[in-house]
Order: structure tokens, then C-alpha cells, then sequence
């Protein structure tokens, strides 16, 4: 997977008036589809040696859709009602009305169940002080999404969760571009996963990356988590996708898909939102107390 750097570049791609693609900040986008066809699966080493994702290996992962272009983002559900995803992934719109997310399914913008947006909540202090900080935002859709077999509720962080040391293993799964372009490229036609290694926080911050972006604002905060892993990242369009620890039988939702320049190389770390440090804003919002 592969991905952008983190500042606005926003621009407008036309083919046969099939799809519009948006390219905004962060690793969000909207991207003309692939000529691949759907039933071939990826290459070993596609989008840095990610592989093809089983059926029901993710069912809590769902994909955030504009209802005309298709998918922009990846997402979390939560319970019947709620998504999560980041912030980011609203930079362009906030109307819910053209919004929906689709789950249970592998395939990019088919199959599945479809579920229009009822309200979207963007955390209020995104990207304050820091670019990017707080990129977090939770969908309530309008009808429900019941669990079966390829769709269930991510598990959120409990005081219980393995601490994220330097080189504990996580996974990520999204739809993103499958180039190491991160201002062009194709989109998966199908759901691809990735294994990751957690990055010290100490040694994220002081990454060649974030020296490159010093005046623009973008810091590394304590509501963030990196993973660095050669060959390896999170791409455009896996915005607000998960970053998941395996406990025993389950995965814990530790991260959402934030920014990055996304080549996989040393010095470009990932970086991706801290679920735990949100677990009160979470309840607060979905609770409505």
C-alpha cells in the first residue's frame, strides 16, 4: 500500500465520466477504478507485499462511499448504528446525505449491505494544535447494521490491551491505490491486507519525514501511534481504516488510518490515530451524554 504526503494537493481526474477522483490532504481520496478484473487475485508483493484479504477475516471493516464515486475511506463498525473513521476523510464534505458505507463485502463498491448516513460527527479539535491531530469521526447510519458472519463490531481498547512496544506486529486491511505513486494510481478491486510493526514513538518523531514537514505544522502527538515496517504501509484511499492488534482469537481496534507519505521506506513511518486515548469522546457521542 502506498499513499501521499500530508499536505492539501487537491486535483480533479476525468475518464469516460465514469468516476470523479478528489485528491484531498492526508491518505484520502477518490480514485478511478481498476481495469483489473475483479475475479483475478493480486500478485504476491502488490501494494508491498500485502495479500488478498479471506471472507469474514475483517467483517468489522466496512468501506466509507461518496453514493455517486464510490469509496474514499475505510471504516470501523462499532455497534448497530455507529462507524468510526477519521477526520481527514470530511475535509471535502460533511453532508451526510452523500455519504453511506458498505459492508460485508470484499469487492470495492459492489455487493454486501448498503447503509445510507444519518449524521457524521467530525472531533471538534481536529487538527488543532497540530495538522492531523484528533483525526477521528464517527458515522451513525439510518439502518442498522445487524451482525452475521461478515459483519461484527470491532473490539475498542480495554486497560487490559498489550502495550504497542517497538516492533509488535498489527494489521491493516483496506481498498487503497496498489502504486507506490501516492498522487496516482488504481485502487484494489479487492479488500487487501497488510502486517505492520509498531515504530517507538520517540524514534517516529525524530523520522526523516516529519523533519521534512518541521514548518508545516505537523507534529507527532501523544494521539498518535507509528508503525515503520520496510516495503510495507497504508495507503491513499485506506483512510479510516483500522490498525488492529491480535489478542488470542480477537482484534482490537488501536488505530485508524491517518497520514503519511506511504513509500515504505526507511524514515517514512505510517502514522495512525490512538483509538484509546478516545475511548470517553467515543461514548460520549454515541451515548449522546
Amino acid at each position: 500500500m502506498a499513499d501521499r504526503g500530508p499536505l492539501p494537493d487537491r486535483r480533479y481526474i476525468f475518464k469516460d465520466f465514469d468516476e470523479i477522483a478528489v485528491v484531498g490532504g492526508g491518505r484520502c481520496y477518490w480514485f478511478l477504478k481498476s481495469s483489473v478484473n475483479k475475479n483475478d487475485s493480486p500478485k504476491a508483493g502488490k501494494i508491498y507485499n500485502g495479500e488478498k484479504a479471506e471472507s469474514g477475516e475483517f467483517p468489522f471493516l466496512v468501506a466509507v462511499e461518496h453514493t455517486w464515486f464510490g469509496q474514499f475511506c475505510g471504516g470501523s463498525v462499532l455497534n448497530e448504528y455507529w462507524v468510526i473513521t477519521a477526520a481527514h476523510c470530511f475535509m471535502e464534505e460533511k453532508a451526510p446525505d452523500i455519504v453511506q458505507v458498505r459492508a460485508g463485502s470484499l469487492e470495492i463498491d459492489e455487493g454486501g449491505t448498503v447503509h445510507k448516513a444519518e449524521q457524521i460527527i467530525v472531533h471538534n479539535k481536529f487538527s488543532e494544535p497540530f495538522l492531523y491531530d484528533n483525526d477521528i469521526t464517527l458515522i451513525k447510519v439510518k439502518n442498522r447494521l445487524d451482525e452475521n458472519p461478515y459483519v461484527t463490531f470491532v473490539n475498542l481498547p480495554t486497560s487490559h490491551t498489550k502495550i504497542l512496544k517497538s516492533g509488535v506486529k498489527v494489521y491493516a486491511a483496506g481498498w487503497g491505490i496498489t502504486s507506490s505513486n501516492r498522487l496516482s494510481g488504481f485502487r484494489s478491486n479487492i479488500l487487501l491486507k497488510v502486517t505492520l510493526n509498531i515504530l517507538d514513538h520517540n524514534k517516529c518523531a525524530k523520522a526523516a519525514f516529519f523533519k521534512r514537514y518541521q514548518d508545516a505544522d505537523l507534529k507527532l502527538t501523544n494521539n498518535m501511534i507509528c508503525t515503520q515496517t520496510i516495503g510495507k504501509d497504508t495507503t491513499a484511499g485506506d483512510s479510516g481504516g483500522p490498525l488492529l492488534l491480535r489478542e488470542g482469537t480477537n482484534m482490537t481496534l488501536v488505530g485508524i488510518v491517518s497520514f503519511g507519505e506511504g513509500t515504505g521506506k526507511q524514515g517514512d513511518p505510517g502514522v495512525y490515530t490512538k483509538v484509546a486515548n478516545y475511548q470517553t469522546w467515543i461514548h460520549k457521542n454515541i451515548l449522546g451524554v
